[in-house]
């Protein structure tokens, strides 16, 4: 809940103390001047008054809640950074990371989307948890070191029957191949969960990669039956997320952005 516009603290605070002073002195002034009738609209006018007066002091304690608790956040906020190239190993893609903050990184989260078209598919984000190198862990805890996480991208299918379950992209890549779509561009979003977190939102989010993949296409090949007769049949392959980078990196958040040649280069 936000507070009013109109609210302002030091102003709340007098216009108590006003009303107050209303309801302490105003009955004795109006039996004095105007007797029964005038302590009738007098106590219309002090149950207002007094409505008021709670109302200002809910939002005055609201707002002292809302800076101790935006101060907590803060205190148990991370502060992640990406450090280097993310890898593709196939569809799995390994992270450098590194938290600089005070709060520690409950856990990490993989958003994977395809933005170009995909034809007659219907293909919604993928979201895979991040898993340390190291450990099965899923945490990073605060002033860490720079540690290694992997995920897989996945995709769902949001016009199939089972629009819930996660596809690996050779097998997305497959589907698209047979629609002789040969390329597509994959968003890679990395979302965080800290200690500051509020319930059902995440602490960051930021993007970490947006890249066109190409996709092998089909190929036609001659099949002999038993009975000697031929025939022609397409086979559509797979493409990983690997397999399907471009080599003309322009991004420092390219996937594998230095090439074998530059890697073998830095260890002569």
């Amino acid at each position: 809940m936000s507070k009013p516009d109109w609210y302002n603290p030091q102003i709340g605070g007098l216009a108590i103390l006003v009303a107050f002073v209303s309801i302490l002195i105003g009955p004795m002034l109006v039996y004095s001047e105007y007797g029964r009738e005038g302590i009738e609209v007098s106590s219309v006018i002090i149950t207002g008054l007094l409505t008021l007066s709670l109302v200002i002091l809910y939002f005055q304690q609201y707002s002292i809640l809302e800076k101790q608790t935006e101060l907590q956040h803060r205190e148990y906020r991370s502060s992640l950074a990406k450090r280097g190239t993310i890898v593709a190993d196939g569809d799995n893609l390994t992270f450098r990371l590194q938290n600089k903050g005070r709060g520690k990184v409950v856990s990490m989260f993989l958003k994977s989307e395809i933005t170009s078209d995909t034809g007659e598919l219907d293909i919604g984000f993928g979201r895979t948890q991040l898993k340390s190198k190291e450990t099965p862990s899923t945490e990073l805890s605060p002033d860490s070191r720079i540690k290694e996480y992997v995920a897989e991208a996945n995709f769902r299918v949001l016009n199939w029957k089972d629009s819930k379950r996660h596809y690996p992209f050779r097998f997305i890549s497959s589907r698209l191949s047979r629609q002789d779509i040969n390329s597509c561009i994959i968003k890679l979003t990395l979302e965080v969960v800290d200690e500051s977190i509020v319930e059902g939102q995440f602490s960051h989010e930021f993007e970490i990669a947006r890249q066109e993949l190409q996709i092998k296409s089909g190929k036609e090949k001659e099949i002999t039956s038993k009975e000697g007769d031929t025939e022609k049949r397409m086979y559509y392959s797979s493409t990983t997320i690997e397999e399907g980078l471009d080599s003309d990196y322009k991004s420092q958040n390219d996937i594998n952005r230095k090439s074998i040649k530059e890697i073998s280069k830095g260890l002569e």
